[in-house]
């Protein structure tokens, strides 16, 4: 399984090869109705048991995590299938600055549980 973000335009792409006998995977794009971040904040939610985080801010760079359901890496704290952490806790990839201590309208958020096979799309609106 793949998601690939373009960090200047911000889109994005999933896929997955066709392996016989296994789940389909299951591709959201506005993860609101899962649990995940849908507006501006200062945190970042995506459905999933163990969730690699990304968000992309178009023209300026990706950051990214990986969060366990109900550890104390998940903001919440509980083990309820949604993980959640703080924008400005996120590492940055390639040349990206720091973090932004918040998303903002436009950012791309991108959750993949590759265990469940659950992939989230979602723009900041």
């Amino acid at each position: 399984m793949w998601v690939v973000a373009d960090v200047n335009s911000g889109s994005s792409a999933a896929y997955r090869l066709g392996i016989p006998d296994e789940p389909a995977v299951d591709i959201t794009h506005g993860a609101q109705a899962l649990g995940g971040t849908s507006e501006p904040s200062q945190t970042i939610s995506a459905p999933g048991g163990r969730v690699s985080l990304l968000l992309v801010r178009p023209g300026v760079g990706a950051w990214h995590t990986e969060i366990y359901d109900g550890t104390e890496n998940d903001l919440d704290g509980a083990q309820d299938h949604v993980v959640t952490t703080g924008a400005g806790l996120l590492g940055p990839g390639g040349r990206a600055p720091e973090a932004p201590a918040s998303t903002q309208t436009g950012d791309l958020i991108i959750g993949l549980d590759s265990r469940a096979m659950i992939v989230t799309i979602s723009t900041v609106f």
